[in-house]
């Protein structure tokens, strides 16, 4: 099979380009403007997020990775982070783990509803740290090249933060 054929039944929606977000946030300068603001760590960060950061060895570094994956997912859309202050978005992009331990989003509505208007499958993130900052990388790729995860990652559900499972 030629990959033209290969790819024949599974071509996205005309003008679908995959998505990819970059973000690098200073461990330290996160950690200051955590210390100095502790209500910003309920604004930005869910539930779930806090918990499973604060009980990390460097909760600091967890944090800092945290926030890099959300402001990622967002580049990778195009839509870039509120410059006023905190976006809406940001409790509704959490941060998990998938099934074999690694980094995974799982999404809300306005997330979700922004990928299907894109055309687009859900994200891959990929996340590391080094010399004092967490890096992280969000691929979204167009749905037809994403059927092998369609309907496999559970939405993030706000109003049952308590009964939320990991990431496919």
């Amino acid at each position: 099979m030629t990959a033209r054929g290969s790819l024949s039944s599974a071509r996205p929606p005309a003008g679908t380009r995959p998505g990819v977000g970059v973000d690098v946030v200073e461990v330290a300068g996160l950690a200051r403007r955590l210390e100095a603001e502790p209500g910003l760590l309920d604004v930005l960060f869910t539930p779930a997020e806090r918990a499973e950061c604060a009980a990390r060895r460097v909760p600091a570094r967890a944090f800092a990775s945290c926030f890099a994956a959300k402001e990622a997912f967002v580049k990778a859309l195009g839509r870039g982070l509120n410059a006023t202050g905190p976006d809406g978005w940001l409790k509704e992009i959490e941060v998990s783990a998938d099934r074999d331990g690694g980094p995974c989003l799982r999404l809300g509505a306005a997330p979700q509803r922004a990928l299907r208007r894109r055309s687009l499958g859900y994200p891959r993130l990929a996340l590391g740290c080094a010399g004092g900052f967490a890096l992280a990388t969000v691929i979204l790729l167009p749905e037809a090249h994403d059927a092998s995860s369609a309907g496999r990652l559970p939405p993030l559900d706000p109003a049952a933060p308590d009964e939320r499972t990991r990431c496919a």
